[in-house]
């Protein structure tokens, strides 16, 4: 079967080398501002995003000055729905974002990259889009692909081409009938399964590129972004009862060894929590916190790694682990926040604190411990 080339991937970029999230980073009251959603309010409504175009891009200049853009965005209470500074309305779903009201030009853009920031003790996420919301840009990957693909569904996108749908069945079943999963190799599977769902998606990117339609696809996102990532999850449940057995047995010793030395530091059945901390090389500010402040933001963590539980797709797992940082983070401002008060009543209000990364895995390593100590095995993997 001959499939067309696959659609050259966006190299991920160093946010702080961003041109134009670096111009923000200059404005040290806008960052504070982006921060902080706007307002105290809209802090607490939700984690306010900053949006900003990737370095990549390649913008018009007239008379010798290139145009920047950024937007920050506010939480319009309607999942999904933001506008930026000037009330214009944005649409950021997956990854997509798509202009709405207030734009002269609805436009959809790539998200070819996101990064979550922690400044003046608040948790806010960047967007690298594939090309600006609103300013001129010249590109030479934009607006291609069947206009249809562009509203449609992810799930609508398969079960649309009946081709597609049984053909990628027919694999996965094939697959889980004949692949043999080897210790070691867990990798190999993974780049099959996605070979897998790339062959579905191009099956039905040639399906709706078939059909006669006069519709002009506005600007948009490269064709099945969007797919992929649904596709290859399906198929990742679809064989999770194949897979996941596959891997308890693998990682069996080594869980093991883990619960054995988690073991060691309990105490009648109660983990002493300072005493892993301090094997974990936390920070001092860490060990000084009072037991209650400690206990109580380990378990808030563990809280987080426990919805695990319900995801079943690698990918899935990933994002749960990327809201439990972004909540750790949290917890270990409060945490040093509560240290500072002890030594330094005075400033322990005011001090700006710095989250490190041996906060971060410090605090990782309780809540592992927690999760290994009170449940069973299946479930704390």
């Amino acid at each position: 079967m001959n499939l067309p080339p696959s659609i050259t991937s966006v190299p991920q970029e160093d946010i702080f080398t961003n041109p134009f999230f670096a111009k923000v980073r200059e404005e040290d009251s806008l960052l504070q501002y982006a921060a902080g959603g706007g307002s105290t309010g809209a802090a607490e409504s939700g984690r306010p995003p900053v949006v900003v175009c990737g370095g990549s891009s390649s913008y018009s200049s007239e008379g010798g000055r290139h145009q920047i853009e950024a937007h920050i965005l506010q939480s319009a209470h309607v999942p999904g729905q933001y506008c930026n500074l000037r009330g214009q309305g944005l649409e950021i779903k997956s990854d997509r974002v798509t202009t709405g009201v207030g734009f002269g030009q609805r436009r959809i853009c790539h998200v070819t990259q996101t990064e979550n920031m922690y400044d003046y003790g608040t948790n806010f996420k960047i967007f690298v889009l594939d090309r600006p919301v609103c300013g001129v840009y010249t590109s030479g990957r934009g607006g291609a692909g069947p206009a249809s693909l562009a509203m449609a569904g992810p799930c609508d996108w398969l079960s649309g081409c009946p081709q597609a749908e049984d053909d990628f069945y027919d694999k996965i079943f094939k697959f889980r009938q004949t692949y043999l999963l080897v210790p070691g190799y867990e990798k190999a599977a993974a780049v099959r399964i996605r070979d897998i769902a790339s062959e579905a998606v191009a099956t039905v990117e040639r399906h709706e590129a078939g059909k006669p339609s006069g519709v002009v696809r506005p600007v948009a996102a490269p064709p099945g972004s969007d797919m992929k990532h649904e596709v290859e999850r399906t198929a990742y449940a679809t064989l999770h009862a194949f897979i996941f057995p596959h891997i308890l047995q693998y990682t069996l010793p080594e869980d093991t060894r883990l619960t054995e030395r988690i073991r060691n530091y309990s105490n009648g059945g109660t983990l002493n929590l300072r005493t892993i901390l301090a094997a974990a090389s936390a920070p001092k500010d860490l060990l000084t916190a009072k037991n209650e402040v400690l206990t109580r933001c380990v378990q808030s963590l563990v809280a987080e790694l426990g919805k695990l539980d319900n995801q079943i797709a690698p990918m899935d797992k990933l994002s749960v682990l990327t809201a439990a940082l972004e909540h750790c983070q949290k917890l270990v401002s409060e945490i040093v926040r509560s240290s500072l008060l002890v030594t330094a009543p005075d400033q322990g209000g005011q001090a700006r604190v710095e989250v490190s990364a041996d906060h971060v895995l410090a605090m990782f390593v309780a809540a592992i411990a927690s999760l290994t100590s009170s449940r069973d095995r299946a479930n704390t993997r």
